[in-house]
C-alpha cells in the first residue's frame, strides 16, 4: 500500500482524536485549513504531510507567501 493511495487527495494529515490514531485526506490547502481551524489542532498535536504539494500558513510550520495590497485608496469628500 502507498502512503497516498488516492490521486486527488495529495494532503494528509495523522492526529490523536481521543485514545484513537485518526487519519484524513485533503483535496486542498484550504479544506486542510479548515479542518485544523475547526478541531483547533496546534501543530505539535498532528503530523502533516504531502503528495508533491507545497502547503503553507499557520499549522505548517511555514510562513505564507500571500502578499497583501498595504495601499488602499480613501475618499474622504
Amino acid at each position: 500500500m502507498t502512503d497516498f493511495p488516492y490521486e486527488s487527495f495529495p494532503i494528509k494529515l495523522v492526529h490523536k482524536d481521543g485514545k484513537d490514531k485518526k487519519t484524513c485526506w485533503f483535496q486542498c490547502e484550504a479544506h486542510f485549513q479548515k479542518y485544523i481551524d475547526r478541531h483547533k489542532l496546534v501543530s505539535k498535536d498532528y503530523e502533516v504531510s504531502t503528495n508533491n504539494v507545497e502547503i503553507m500558513g499557520k499549522g505548517t510550520r511555514r510562513k505564507s507567501t500571500q502578499k497583501r495590497s498595504s495601499s488602499r485608496s480613501s475618499s474622504n469628500s
